[in-house]
């Protein structure tokens, strides 16, 4: 009977002595926060704990969240009540604080008092300026069972209390709560009701009336928008003053094309100085009229040989693309400095004549371009970093490339909307994908693929311009339909010589396949087990140039060892 006294005794003593191991946690933290005139603050906390040498054995650790521009100087840290060392470790987005030592912690409740001065603390928008604080900072791995802020304003500063919020987050979830106690004019008390679990943080958003904090203009959280939304005004109002083309005028269908204009100045008129359309349709018209022969042998590239044609009246740019061609050429790789030498002495020779039609407004860019670099030294002041700025600079390059590189607006959309599909998956890979949700990030995207399209509407044409795309929309017109009809009734000597007059113009339109279609049933091609390997595999664009050697003047041409036979009639021009 003693003995079961005895054990009933030992049970009783360790259940009144289970309710006595503390629990390991935060069980104060308190934070004084003075905000002064010049945008720093004071700040005090008071962290009250309990230590067991479970996660606390040393001490503990702070970690104070940092936003751009912002400074922390740590002023002194106390442990009970006595000077206590500590050590910091700096990043970009924070300032970590190790309180702790290499000496244990006694067991027990113990209190920490951190003082340091944050500068920069106010953050600026266009309507107000707003103080958004993480009590906590960074989410403990402890249990916080108490928390406070107490808030000291300036007296100028004007708080919008309607809109003062507190939150207590973890990971991306946020749960808002209004909770505060003004006791003056100046001073706020946040108290939250419920302990803090591991991982959550308190932040506290005040926001107060502009005119007591100055800030540099660079400091603006919305800045990069408000830039960007000036350069679409302007846009927008550029284009309406000086960008605007005449309107277009129906002109009755034309059987001809327009005079005074070569089918390779109508391509670069149609398609912009970049395109590969410029010289096969230079090249076209050159063995139109019999200056160049093209040969297929059996195996390996096409063969080029240039004719001495008497007959043949050459125009300003086919002459210049001649004089840049060797005797013989393949088209092959080797022949690519020759080609692309060629495209570079036309374009010259159009840009010279371009002026006749097209009014140049990139004057009008330099506008966009400063304030881009306004937007590039506004991240740069922020401390963004380099690959940020070298991703908005190539962001800024790509769009005018674009509208240098081509003038259909079919093309600048599908070449901007691949661009921003690319743009997206290179910023959530280079960066993180919360990066697309700032609105600065979205509005420079926006604003830099929306220049390749001024770029492209701002040029407008001239009168003699004007005339000149109604002239050419009422040829194509013809060439899409009436010659089709024409074809079909003509013997294929006829249909030969149609299609090779307009076969240059084909190619300005970007309807050469299309062109080819219509006429391969009416010509003796037999070529049509060629034609397609052709068009795939040649470099720049003159697969389809080929098919004339089937209407040469006078000869028979090869392909491979198969007879073309030819109807009669001459090349390029005469009556009709």
């Amino acid at each position: 009977m003693k003995n079961l006294f005895k054990v009933l005794a030992v049970v009783l003593c360790l259940c009144f002595a289970l309710p006595c191991a503390a629990e390991e946690k935060i069980n104060n933290f308190e934070v004084h926060f003075n905000l002064m005139e010049n945008n720093s603050a004071d700040v005090e906390e008071y962290i009250t704990f309990t230590a067991e040498h479970n996660q606390i054995e040393h001490g503990l650790f702070r970690i104070l969240p940092k936003a751009k521009g912002q400074n922390i100087h740590v002023e002194s840290l106390t442990l009970d009540g006595e000077k206590h060392p500590y050590n910091t470790e700096e990043t970009q987005n924070s300032l970590t604080i190790n309180f702790g030592t290499d000496d244990l912690l006694e067991i027990g409740e113990h209190n920490y008092v951190l003082t340091y001065i944050l500068s920069n603390v106010m953050r600026p928008t266009f309507t107000h300026d707003a103080l958004l604080w993480p009590v906590t900072g960074g989410a403990w791995n402890l249990p916080i069972e108490k928390t406070s802020f107490y808030l000291t304003l300036p007296y100028e500063v004007k708080p919008i209390t309607e809109k003062i919020t507190t939150y207590i987050a973890v990971e991306n979830a946020k749960e808002k709560i209004k909770n505060f106690n003004r006791l003056e004019k100046n001073i706020f008390t946040f108290e939250l009701q419920k302990p803090l679990k591991e991982g959550q943080t308190f932040s506290v958003y005040l926001p107060v009336k502009k005119g007591v904090f100055k800030f540099k203009w660079y400091e603006i959280k919305y800045m990069p928008v408000f830039v960007c939304l000036l350069i679409i005004i302007y846009y927008f109002i550029i284009w309406y003053l000086v960008g605007r083309d005449p309107e277009e005028k129906l002109f009755p269908t034309r059987f001809s094309p327009p005079k005074n204009v070569s089918a390779g100045f109508v391509s670069y008129f149609l398609n912009g100085p970049f395109s590969t359309k410029n010289l096969a349709t230079v090249f076209a018209s050159l063995i139109v009229k019999g200056k160049i022969k093209i040969t297929f042998p059996k195996r390996g590239a096409p063969h080029c040989e240039k004719i001495d044609n008497p007959r043949s009246v050459l125009d300003e740019d086919e002459i210049r693309l001649l004089m840049c061609l060797p005797s013989e050429f393949k088209l092959n790789k080797s022949s690519h400095t020759y080609l692309e030498k060629g495209l570079l002495t036309i374009n010259y020779y159009y840009e010279g004549k371009i002026d006749n039609y097209v009014i140049n407004n990139f004057v009008y860019m330099l506008f966009p371009i400063v304030f881009f670099g306004a937007i590039i030294f506004y991240f740069y002041m922020q401390g963004v970093v380099s690959e940020v700025l070298f991703w908005g600079i190539i962001n800024f390059l790509i769009p005018l490339a674009i509208g240098i590189y081509t003038k259909n607006i079919w093309r600048i959309v599908i070449l901007v909307a691949s661009a921003l599909i690319l743009n997206m998956i290179g910023i959530s890979t280079l960066l993180s994908p919360s990066v697309l949700a700032d609105p600065n990030v979205i509005a420079i995207i926006v604003t830099c693929f929306l220049t390749a399209l001024f770029e492209h509407l701002v040029n407008n044409l001239m009168i003699d311009g004007a005339v000149l795309r109604d002239e050419l929309a009422a040829f194509k017109r013809y060439m899409t339909t009436a010659e089709k009809r024409r074809a079909a009734l003509s013997k294929p000597s006829v249909a030969g010589q149609i299609f090779c007059d307009y076969l240059p113009y084909a190619y300005a339109f970007g309807m050469e396949s299309e062109w080819f279609k219509k006429f391969k049933n009416k010509i003796d091609f037999r070529l049509q087990d060629t034609y397609g390997p052709l068009v795939s595999s040649t470099a720049l664009n003159v697969g389809l140039l080929f098919a004339i050697s089937a209407v040469l003047q006078g000869s028979t041409p090869m392909v491979g060892n198969i007879p073309i036979p030819i109807g009669k009639g001459g090349l390029g021009g005469g009556g009709r």
